[in-house]
């Protein structure tokens, strides 16, 4: 984070302007002067900018109309958590959300709002503390720490919607947005990145609740109040940039941090304490995009493209989609897939080259059984498919002549070349619900329920068998 790295002084003139022209030390900065000062170029124009902060922000670069998800599973600079905006009078709260401190001393109590989650946190079935294959969850004592922490935090919140004659709607739905954040992440297993995903969309969502509450408690009274002297910021807010003098005078007087970006004609009278570089999010915070999330369609403006950031991650899939088209990257949806919902003792299968949706409510869908057409019997063949089709259709299937011929192992084998079976095999095997997906997995390699009749532990009747088939 910006709040890192030391501030680096850069050339006081440019073009033949000193930005320190008009310097005094002793004199109180007002909400036009500038503790520090930078040179910059604005859509061709030249123009510098001035902050009550002791350290100069990059405004945003041109923006696409998508959001990204990084590699930390955060938002990058679209994120008002992590880098300062430009103000909105919808948004105004940007400003007063607290900002990540510079070491874990001065994070305090509040450190896990900006904690990276790691494998040692994430309980996997490696840990022997789960059951599920492949998933997992926050380990209980990090979302002790989160939880406890978000739980002081919505009682504010409810005491806030409660003493409020005309409450914001926005305290209610981050509110809302923060207890089915907190939800998910303590009930529903997922992947290491989806955890991690969920971690930060807590601490996003925390962050700007708490800011939200601040600006609304504290910062916005100030505003309001004529007679509050402004001053120096508070050091652990995030703030905001702007082009208006009245939201700098504003930003002045609550002591919030402010970027007031103006052309370099209305430089003379100001005055400036020092002339820095900038600092740019390029270095400060990962922006390389995450694999395997697609990018989230926004408008251009502010509110568009926050209104997108807030429905992101609550948008993004938990686990793979197999309704999905047809993907390499998800096996799920192969062609040869078959979905079958299981009532009771019957199954509704529907076919082999389509997913069709289908709802069933009560207790009448007792599981959803994905399996491979190779994989344990009962699955859709071509000859049901074809079921009621005339020859000339064209969707008709067609018989592979390629594919093997496999007997029903739940049925009991018959051969003159072998003893007869036992007959508690018969019995047993007739009784093996097929419907279930095995302990082993959907596609079982070489794994029978109970041992293969026709599998014989002498050699000579093995060849013997070979031979006869």
């Amino acid at each position: 984070m910006f709040s890192e790295l030391g501030v680096v002084d850069a050339p006081l003139e440019s073009n033949g302007v000193n930005l320190l022209q008009y310097r005094n030390e002793s004199a109180v900065l007002g909400p036009w002067d500038g503790r520090v000062a930078v040179h910059v170029w604005v859509s061709n124009n030249r123009c510098f900018i001035t902050t009550n902060a002791n350290y100069m922000a990059a405004p945003a670069s041109a923006v696409s109309d998508k959001l990204f998800l990084r590699r930390d599973m955060r938002w990058g600079p679209d994120d008002p958590t992590l880098w300062p905006l430009a103000y909105s009078d919808y948004f105004s709260h940007f400003g007063a959300i607290r900002r990540r401190p510079s070491n874990a001393e001065a994070a305090g109590t509040s450190w896990i709002l900006w904690w990276d989650p790691t494998h040692t946190h994430f309980i996997s079935p490696a840990s022997g503390q789960t059951i599920t294959r492949g998933l997992g969850k926050l380990s209980s004592a990090r979302f002790s720490v989160l939880s406890d922490l978000s739980s002081d935090l919505l009682r504010k919140s409810d005491d806030y919607l409660k003493s409020s004659d005309s409450p914001l709607a926005l305290v209610k739905e981050l509110a809302e947005s923060l207890r089915r954040g907190l939800s998910r992440l303590s009930s529903i297993p997922a992947t290491f990145e989806r955890m991690v995903l969920g971690v930060t969309n807590v601490q996003r969502t925390y962050l700007e609740l708490e800011g939200l509450l601040r600006y609304m408690t504290v910062y916005k009274p100030r505003m309001e109040d004529l007679d509050y002297e402004g001053g120096p910021p508070d050091a652990d807010t995030v703030g905001a940039f702007t082009a208006d003098p009245m939201v700098a005078e504003k930003f002045h007087r609550a002591r919030l941090p402010f970027w007031f970006i103006r052309p370099i004609s209305a430089f003379p009278g100001v005055n400036i304490l020092r002339v820095v570089q900038l600092l740019d999010p390029v270095g400060l915070m990962e922006l390389e995009v995450v694999e395997g999330f697609a990018p989230i369609t926004v408008g251009l403006t502010l509110q568009e493209r926050i209104f997108g950031l807030h429905r992101g991650t609550d948008t993004l899939p938990w686990y793979k989609d197999p309704f999905a088209p047809g993907d390499a990257a998800n096996p799920l949806s192969s062609k040869r897939d078959v979905i079958s919902v299981v009532t009771g003792g019957s199954s509704l299968h529907q076919g082999t080259d389509t997913f069709t949706n289908s709802l069933v409510s009560g207790d009448a869908a007792k599981s959803l059984v994905v399996r491979s057409k190779q994989g344990l019997s009962g699955a859709v063949t071509g000859a049901s498919t074809n079921k009621g089709k005339s020859r000339n259709d064209p969707c008709r299937k067609l018989p592979n002549p390629n594919a093997q011929q496999e007997r029903n192992k739940y049925e009991v084998f018959q051969s003159p070349y072998m003893a007869p079976s036992i007959p508690g095999w018969a019995a047993a095997l007739a009784a093996v619900d097929r419907f279930q997906t095995p302990a082993c997995g959907s596609d079982p390699r070489n794994i029978y329920v109970l041992p293969e009749p026709a599998e014989r532990s002498s050699l000579r009747a093995r060849v013997e068998w070979e031979n006869a088939r």
